[in-house]
């Protein structure tokens, strides 16, 4: 469960990179080299300021409670929601809960609370999988704080519009967002190629 903690937030941000449009700059200069350096300092700086004390709330405190009076669906329902609102003053800075390229709205805040009852769900299953297993929830909280910039150190210099956790509907909005900019970055690529 460690593995499948620690490693599918990475396998979805690298799906979502590969089906986005910046699929080719963000591989064109990929270093994978340099995970050894920036993952444990990524790391280390993530895990205080979010995934260890938000888990013992919410997965430690919280979640159990929850399950001792609701099924899992709404146990993991109500935490999802909770923690959305726990956010609601990150929403005023651009990137740090929605996404940097999503004014923030009613739509954005939607988008927003299903991720993270989606989030809840999935370490709701961890939780019950693992009988309770607090540190398997931070790993997995930490591992998809953490995935995008891990996956961006290792590219020279990432699209701004991909910093922001690149769930598929994300990383759909930010390439239907950034398509201009693409265009444009194209033709002035192959102006500066051609002699």
């Amino acid at each position: 469960w460690y593995a499948f903690a620690a490693l599918t937030p990475l396998a979805i941000t690298l799906i979502a990179l590969t089906v986005s449009g910046f699929r080719d700059d963000a591989l064109a200069g990929f270093d994978p080299g340099a995970w050894y350096v920036n993952i444990p300092l990524i790391l280390l700086l993530a895990l205080p300021f979010g995934p260890l004390p938000e888990e013992l709330g919410w997965r430690g405190y919280a979640l159990p409670r929850l399950l001792q009076r609701h099924n899992v669906w709404v146990a993991s329902l109500l935490v999802g929601v909770m923690w959305t609102f726990w956010h609601t003053p990150m929403f005023w800075f651009p990137g740090a809960a929605i996404p940097s390229f999503l004014e923030l709205s009613a739509y954005a805040v939607a988008l927003y609370t299903i991720h993270s009852v989606g989030e809840s769900l999935v370490m709701t299953f961890l939780y019950i999988k693992s009988r309770g297993n607090i540190v398997l929830a931070i790993v997995y909280h930490l591992a998809f704080n953490t995935q995008e910039s891990i996956v961006f150190s290792m590219t020279p210099d990432p699209p701004d519009t991909t910093r922001h956790p690149p769930t598929a509907l994300s990383s759909v909005e930010a390439h239907r967002e950034s398509a201009p900019r693409r265009s444009s970055l194209r033709r002035s690529r192959s102006r500066s190629a051609t002699p």
